[in-house]
């Protein structure tokens, strides 16, 4: 009688461990779906997020680039930087300084539509045009290997003029825009005298930006 009453007992104990299993796969089943759209819902969230995060950037960016611009330099919103033409010819290393005491430095070039803004800036304005400018460029740290001193890069994009660049018998190790060779670039001795571009990149200046 008392083995049959065991018996009972554990068959009755299987059936409720059973059901509640049944219920619990049941609950987690009908979960299913909210964990789903909850997981959706968080995706399309940090999507939208991100985009007005970008939109605030952008926003940011255009109200503080003509405002980040000192006087007398030209702001350009697509390259997101902004640029003084010094307008008498002085060596390399003269303007240099001269870009550092406007917090800019000289121009460095570093893509296409770049060139060609500077270029046509040149040769749209009768006070520009007919005179070569220096750039940040150099290789005086090691012959033959060109960077940008403004950000310590070597060159990606190059725009140099026909059989450029050239020593021809003594130290070239700065770069200029050529006006002869409508402003493609030449290397030329730091210590002769032209005029130069100064920039300022908002990119790397914006505290907004990365």
């Amino acid at each position: 009688m008392w083995l049959k009453m065991m018996f009972l007992m554990a068959i009755m104990f299987a059936i409720g461990k059973s059901t509640t299993l049944a219920a619990d796969n049941c609950n987690i089943k009908n979960l299913t779906p909210d964990v789903t759209r909850l997981q959706a819902a968080l995706a399309t969230q940090k999507e939208t997020n991100e985009f007005v995060k970008n939109e605030l950037n952008m926003l940011k960016r255009y109200l503080a680039g003509p405002k980040a611009c000192p006087k007398e330099f030209v702001y350009n919103p697509s390259l997101e930087s902004c640029y003084l033409f010094v307008t008498y010819e002085i060596t390399w290393y003269q303007a240099r300084q001269i870009c550092r005491a406007q917090q800019a430095d000289l121009a460095s070039i570093e893509s296409e539509a770049e060139q060609v803004f500077l270029a046509g800036s040149l040769a749209s304005n009768p006070q520009l045009r007919g005179f070569s400018y220096f750039l940040s460029g150099s290789d005086a740290k090691k012959e033959g290997q060109w960077i940008w001193t403004s950000t310590n890069k070597p060159f990606e994009y190059t725009r140099w003029g026909t059989n450029e660049p050239s020593s021809h018998g003594y130290p070239k190790e700065c770069v200029m825009m050529y006006h002869p060779v409508g402003y493609n670039w030449a290397d030329v001795g730091c210590t002769t005298i032209y005029r130069a571009i100064c920039e300022i990149n908002l990119q790397q200046r914006s505290p907004f930006i990365g």
